[in-house]
């Protein structure tokens, strides 16, 4: 994701703290959950809904 985030070329000042920003939005929603028991795993409709939801998000936010 660093990476990534590196070769766009985009004004974001601190990378690694906004690639763990992002798998922090898509482990709280698939993750957690399930590792505390609060819900049960999650379809793979569930799975792309919330990736392709935080992609949005975060590519927005970047203006990516």
């Amino acid at each position: 994701m660093g990476d990534y985030l590196q070769s766009t070329g985009k004004p974001i000042g601190d990378i690694p703290l906004a690639a763990q920003q992002y798998l922090g939005m898509v482990k709280e929603a698939l993750f957690w959950p399930v590792l505390l028991g609060i819900l049960p795993m999650p379809s793979p409709e569930r799975d792309r809904y919330v990736i392709e939801d935080c992609t949005e998000k975060f590519a927005r936010l970047y203006d990516l």
